[in-house]
């Protein structure tokens, strides 16, 4: 019954990396995190981010986390384009920046 069992699993395991091996890129791709698509264009933003301050810094640092879905400081706050204040931190932002 061990050997059955050994060999079932063997079988399964077999079938299961043959069919992984068999799936085409584009069937996977649209199902990258939204991160990776995003990312493409973080380069330029994060430079300007980076030269900036007061609240031209805060609005793009709100642009990059929205875009690439970083979690707000406040779940339901919403940007005040005047006020200076990002919704992200200024560590999530340079991370996303040094991985750009």
């Amino acid at each position: 019954m061990g050997v059955a069992l050994l060999g079932a699993l063997a079988l399964a395991s077999a079938l299961m990396v043959g069919l992984a091996g068999g799936i085409p890129a584009s069937v996977v791709q649209p199902f990258r995190p939204r991160a990776a698509h995003a990312a493409e264009g973080n380069r330029e933003q994060c430079l300007q981010w980076a030269r900036s301050r007061g609240p031209e810094r805060a609005t793009l640092a709100d642009e990059l986390g929205r875009r690439n879905g970083l979690t707000k400081i406040h779940r339901l706050a919403e940007s005040d384009p005047g006020s200076g204040r990002s919704l992200y931190t200024t560590a999530d932002i340079l991370r996303l920046c040094r991985r750009s």
